[in-house]
């Protein structure tokens, strides 16, 4: 049997094979991240500073919390205080902390 029988349904073949294999990825790996959006792991964003040093006196308040703390300068220059999921939330309490 020459190829040349079968070639008007390899086209539509090879590109529903891909298809499939696209979908099969997507399913498998799940949705992209959402432009922006850094990946820290397990940490979380506990703050936002506007410069390292800010960053840094954040962190200093949140080791006296007894609170770990560490900064990462994301792509867009933006400086983030990280915590770990469970401390998320007693963190942004102190960094809030009591006006005055």
């Amino acid at each position: 049997m020459p190829l040349d029988d079968h070639a008007g349904i390899i086209g539509p073949l090879l590109v529903l094979a891909f298809a499939l294999l696209a979908l099969v990825m997507r399913l498998l790996v799940g949705p992209g991240r959402p432009a922006g959006d850094a990946d820290y792991g397990l940490l979380r964003v506990a703050a936002v500073a506007a410069d390292r040093a800010g960053a840094e006196v954040v962190c200093g308040l949140l080791a006296r919390a007894g609170i770990r703390a560490t900064v990462a300068v994301a792509e867009d220059g933006t400086v983030r205080v990280l915590v770990f999921p469970e401390d998320l939330e007693r963190a942004r309490a102190v960094v809030s902390g009591p006006p005055g």
